[in-house]
């Protein structure tokens, strides 16, 4: 009896410490927003791209990671003017509003009659 309890409070004693030593980490799942805009204005030495909101200009940030297409081309930030439509998907980091793509229609070529 004194063994069998002795055995079972081992065993307890080893999964409290087994379990402990093995806690999962539960990482934030980042969301994703996306915005549809008329180009404001592009600043290429700060990296940043503009578009007006309902409450002033919204303002997002790019990195070496920001993905820019025009069409299906890889561009830069530079190849984006204002006026052009984009599509913008972007998280928001460090208090800033991060661009994580930016997707510009392919022009359009129109066709003559």
């Amino acid at each position: 009896m004194k063994k069998s309890l002795f055995l079972l409070l081992a065993m307890f004693a080893l999964a409290v410490f087994v379990s402990t030593g093995f806690t999962v980490e539960k990482k934030a799942v980042e969301k994703i927003y996306t915005m549809k805009g008329k180009v404001a204005s592009v600043d290429t030495a700060a990296g940043t791209l503009t578009l007006p909101g309902k409450k002033g200009d919204i303002v997002f940030a790019t990195d070496a990671n920001t993905q820019v297409k025009i069409g299906k081309e890889a561009k830069s930030l530079a190849d984006i003017k204002a006026g052009d439509v984009v599509t913008i998907k972007y998280k928001n980091a460090d208090g800033k509003k991060l661009a994580l793509t930016i997707q510009v229609p392919a022009p359009t070529t129109e066709k003559k009659k």
